[in-house]
């Protein structure tokens, strides 16, 4: 039975393979990726300079109203949950 050399099962390699032109083969895609990536950045800083950004995860009732954002709601802060499983909670 023959010895392999872990070593030289590496290194063997076809001749041509160094000395082959070698080009992009996903260039498009590259572009299109690119092209989304900047897209993306710029509605993302749009939408942080002209947003609210407290309208996304901020305290809103059943009614619409921001609590501490809305007029008439700018006093209460924090958002009353009521307990659906207590039928007799009162607002």
């Amino acid at each position: 039975m023959a010895e392999f050399d872990m070593y030289e099962m590496t290194t063997i390699r076809p001749k041509n393979v160094i000395n082959m032109d070698r080009k992009g083969t996903d260039t498009s895609f590259a572009l299109i990726f690119f092209a989304f990536v900047i897209l993306w950045i710029i509605i993302d800083i749009w939408g942080y300079s002209a947003g609210n950004l407290y309208r996304i995860n901020g305290p809103v009732d059943t009614g619409g109203n921001f609590c501490g954002i809305s007029n008439g709601y700018e006093e209460h802060k924090y958002l009353y949950f009521i307990d659906p499983t207590n039928s007799t909670t009162q607002l």
